[in-house]
């Protein structure tokens, strides 16, 4: 026996969409194709309504920009640039750092800090943790390189063959 609920307590929202969703699947061919018809006509309203809210958003904001004052402009533009010159300022301390401590200037954007201080002991850590440099090996075969081999003069001296 199902148990009825409570008269005075309404019911849950979810336990209405299930009793319409019950209602629905009753339905029969004609009644699904009014439907379908029904949500394509809501669909395109939707289409509607959201391009017109998207042009009342941008006609709202050249509003507000309109309304602004010539002293709020300003101010937006001096935080502007004082942003860019607080990024060039760290771009020429992080190319000083690296110049200091002798690291390649390709690698000054990847330093980290705030100050020349905190810039200059991360460039010197990066400086600790590269390879050092190794001079290329060199020999007999390399026409650049040094000899270490016997000379032209000491190979006719062991070959008995004076100048």
């Amino acid at each position: 026996m199902a148990e009825e609920p409570d008269k005075g307590v309404t019911p849950e929202p979810e336990a209405l969409v299930a009793e319409e969703a019950v209602k629905e699947e009753v339905l029969d061919k004609e009644g699904y194709e009014a439907l379908i018809a029904k949500l394509r006509i809501t669909e395109k309203q939707a289409k509607k309504d959201a391009a017109r809210l998207i042009a009342l958003e941008k006609e709202a904001q050249t509003r507000a920009d309109a309304e602004k004052t010539e002293l709020q402009k300003e101010k937006e533009r001096a935080d502007k640039l004082e942003a860019d010159l607080k990024k060039e300022q760290l771009k020429v301390m992080r190319r000083d750092a690296a110049t200091e401590a002798k690291i390649p200037l390709a690698w000054a954007d990847r330093l980290q800090g705030e100050t020349p201080e905190e810039l200059l002991a991360d460039a010197l850590t990066l400086l600790e943790t590269m390879p050092a440099k190794v001079p290329p090996k060199t020999d007999a075969t390399n026409p650049g390189g040094l000899q270490t081999g016997e000379t032209d003069d000491e190979r006719r001296k062991r070959l008995g063959m004076r100048k």
